[in-house]
């Protein structure tokens, strides 16, 4: 998330380096996998569906109230309406307005028109 402007501070880095510096003893680990089995699992299917782009960044995917699933794509900004039971992928264009653009002329996603969109589909 560094591009989006989540950056630590000096004191939490020099904190992860101490903490990892502590917790490393110059050993390997033994990694042991012990992956427990229930009769549901012999049934379990998983299902991918195709959607976005070679830009796409489908971020936050929610299921809505109509049991369809809704990808944000932070790259284009357009929301991906999944419907499961047909394998239809509708895209939703998120249309970038002034009410965008912050003071120093740059992007701001998810602001009130944004809000507004995601307010629109879940009605």
């Amino acid at each position: 998330m560094e591009g989006y402007g989540a950056y630590i501070t000096y004191g939490e880095h020099r904190r992860i380096v101490d903490t990892l510096f502590k917790g490393f003893d110059g050993e390997p680990v033994t990694a042991v996998q012990t992956h427990t089995y229930s009769p549901e699992q012999a049934y379990a299917r998983i299902e991918e569906w195709h959607a976005g782009a070679p830009m796409s960044f489908l971020h936050d995917t929610m299921v809505g109230h109509n049991d369809k699933l809704y990808g944000i794509d932070e790259g284009r900004d357009m929301i991906y309406l999944l419907d499961r039971e047909t394998g239809k992928v509708e895209e939703i264009h998120i249309a970038v307005t002034s009410a965008l653009i912050n003071k120093s002329n740059s992007f701001m996603p998810c602001s009130l028109p944004f809000n507004q969109t995601i307010k629109l589909l879940f009605q």
